[in-house]
């Protein structure tokens, strides 16, 4: 945020849906279902552009495909399957990447991981 990068976050909605709010500071969230910061819902702050987007994508574990499990809510697969335009990568610790983890075909991949050891294109 401090390097001239514009900043989203999402706030969720009930049906499965997240939408991106900008944010300038961490201080502009507040903590939200189980405890989660999300921003205050700001029509002027509402993302509605994703051309050229990177999109951070939580997870519990990935695979070398690009698979990865997640919390259950399909939150970022509806998302992903929405918005074509974004580069979506998982982050997580080394060892939480694995040949393969279990996915659906609903799920949608990464392009890329990143972790403490670096970043692993998935295609490439």
């Amino acid at each position: 945020m401090s390097e001239g990068i514009s900043t989203a976050v999402p706030r969720c909605r009930k049906q499965g849906e997240m939408d991106f709010f900008m944010i300038k500071s961490f201080e502009d969230l507040k903590p939200s279902f189980m405890g989660i910061p999300e921003p205050e819902y700001d029509e002027t702050r509402l993302v509605r552009n994703f051309t050229g987007a990177l999109c951070i994508v939580p997870g519990t574990a990935f695979d070398l495909k690009g698979n990865r499990t997640g919390y259950g809510g399909g939150y970022y697969d509806r998302f992903l399957s929405r918005e074509k335009d974004v580069t979506p990568a998982g982050i997580c610790y080394s060892p939480l990447v694995f040949d393969e983890v279990p996915s659906e075909p609903h799920d949608v991949s990464v392009d890329y991981i990143i972790t403490e050891k670096g970043i692993i294109d998935i295609n490439g």
